[in-house]
């Protein structure tokens, strides 16, 4: 989730697919796109593929085949409680306790429900807990549309959500807000503050319901009376003139006066069980109808009342889309934002739940301190590499120079001057040896000191602070004579710091040879702390 660039948000009407997708634009995200694809399928396998289908092409149209996918299912397929309890430690028992809760006061069957979850609010005394359901087979068809499409579908959460979710933060600093969402099928409220929902609630009066009773009063088929309320909105010009005692004479009336109960029975709830009142409504939905519905709720409640526009929604839309196009759009809006911004929602996927969207908030601030520690670790990198780079020359030219060394020793050996060959060893290793790391200075220390008749056949360095010493000895006198002239060597010439701290005999075995007894040893001797380069 880190590094994606771009966020697919679709919502899955009674007729109709709408796409949006998204890209991080800065701190925010962008509009890159949208779609609106009317569906002609009738049965849910051919409806399924054919949504497949629609989104494998709009993927492919706005080359975007790497992106994340988030789903809002109907409010009507699902239910949304919010519940008090007191703190619980532990993710298993808080699970069992919710889904008790959702038991006694959800009657609906378990087995057919998906569920999930959210912590809104924890405290010392108690913790809000946003609990959902939603229906079963609703979660597996979006499954196999986004199987089909090839989409990495990461969200599946409720429309009524995703408008929220959709909606710039400082439009819900106000408290208390509500948000209506007028649909095809059902009006949806939701009531809340900043990313805190409280009241959820889906009434079953559409707009397909208003184009029902609209037909029935003038007189003309329902497909034309939608038509005219989306082209011309509510008439609420005979309110007036028809009075609230005559509602049973016009269908429009009878409608807007059952809105405006719901809308008083939910202001009802917020005040029994939050203790405070909504103060402002923000409208969404079929754009046509909500200027003069937004007018109506106005007059009617006294409470201030938005439409939502491309300045109040959270996503830079870049002039792509114009107004009446862009409020049908808010549900797949906020399902490709809630992504995008890693807002915390209830979650219908299967196995994702609320801890997907805890790590992703955590690295959006965590990212910039990493990005700057890596640059200091390549900018180290480099310049150790550089002095690596020196130092392997300095050794090579030491190296060069000590095989020259050699080289001569090796010629004045074959003129038989041992005086010389040993005043000319003795200057090289004084000069280019070091004792740690060059067995020749090591050996001409050695043959020194030790008799005349002990025979080293090995010496071997190990761990950089100690060295193995393996030879022959005539008798164990010798051996005590080689042990002791060995911790007697000195670190430099005329000094008085013991070259070893430490000459152990690890091995000693006799074994006959032409009638002598020979002695097989081998020593271990550890150089000083002070030697260490």
């Amino acid at each position: 989730m880190l590094f994606r660039r771009f966020f697919v948000g679709f919502e899955i009407g009674q007729r109709e697919l709408k796409v949006v997708i998204l890209r991080r634009h800065h701190a925010g995200v962008e509009m890159v796109g949208f779609d609106r694809v009317r569906l002609k399928a009738e049965s849910d396998e051919e409806r399924c593929y054919e949504v497949g289908e629609e989104l494998r092409r709009i993927i492919s149209l706005h080359g975007v085949s790497s992106a994340v996918g988030c789903a809002c299912v109907p409010m009507k397929t699902c239910v949304l409680r919010m519940l008090s309890l007191p703190p619980v430690k532990g993710r298993n028992i808080l699970e069992q306790l919710l889904l008790t809760e959702a038991q006694n006061q959800i009657p609906i069957p378990m087995s057919k429900m998906a569920f999930s979850y959210l912590i809104q609010a924890s405290g010392s005394t108690e913790m809000q807990v946003l609990i959902g359901m939603c229906k079963r087979e609703v979660v597996e068809f979006v499954l196999r549309a986004a199987h089909l499409a090839g989409l990495n579908l990461r969200l599946i959460i409720p429309s009524t959500l995703a408008c929220w979710n959709a909606v710039s933060t400082n439009l819900l600093t106000e408290r208390l807000t509500c948000l209506i969402d007028i649909g095809e099928t059902a009006v949806d409220i939701v009531v809340g503050h900043r990313e805190e929902v409280f009241v959820v609630r889906s009434i079953p009066m559409g707009i397909e319901q208003l184009a029902k009773v609209v037909a029935e009063d003038v007189g003309c088929s329902q497909e034309e009376a939608e038509l005219r309320l989306r082209r011309n909105g509510v008439d609420l010009s005979t309110l007036d003139q028809l009075g609230e005692e005559s509602f049973e004479r016009s269908g429009m009336l009878s409608w807007l006066l059952k809105f405006e109960g719901e809308l008083v029975k939910t202001a009802q709830v917020v005040k029994q069980s939050i203790g405070e009142e909504m103060k402002r409504i923000l409208l969404c939905g079929d754009g046509a109808v909500l200027p003069n519905i937004s007018e109506w709720i106005g007059k009617r409640l006294g409470v201030n009342v938005l439409q939502l526009d491309a300045s109040k929604v959270g996503v830079w839309t870049k002039g792509l889309v114009s107004q009446n196009e862009l409020l049908p759009l808010v549900g797949a809006i906020g399902a490709a934002r809630t992504l995008a911004m890693h807002i915390p929602s209830i979650n219908f996927m299967p196995h994702l739940r609320e801890g997907f969207f805890i790590a992703p908030k955590l690295i959006r601030y965590v990212t910039p301190v990493l990005l700057a520690l890596n640059l200091v670790l390549i900018a180290v990198g480099l310049h150790c590499n550089l002095k690596l780079t020196k130092l392997r020359g300095d050794a090579e030219k030491l190296v060069m120079a000590i095989e020259e060394k050699r080289a001569e020793l090796r010629s004045e050996l074959v003129s038989n001057d041992l005086p010389v060959i040993v005043s000319k060893m003795k200057e090289a290793v004084s000069k280019f040896g070091d004792i740690r790391s060059d067995l020749l200075e090591l050996l001409y220390k050695l043959s020194m000191v030790l008799p005349k008749d002990a025979w080293l056949s090995e010496l071997e360095y190990r761990r950089d602070s100690e060295v193995i010493i393996r030879g022959v000895a005539p008798s164990y006198r010798v051996l005590d004579e080689i042990v002791n002239a060995i911790r007697g060597m000195k670190a430099d010439e005329g000094g008085k710091v013991p070259l070893f701290s430490e000459v152990v005999v690890t091995s000693a075995i006799g074994r006959q040879m032409a009638g002598r007894t020979l002695i097989d040893f081998r020593l271990m001797c550890s150089f000083r702390q002070t030697q260490r380069r």
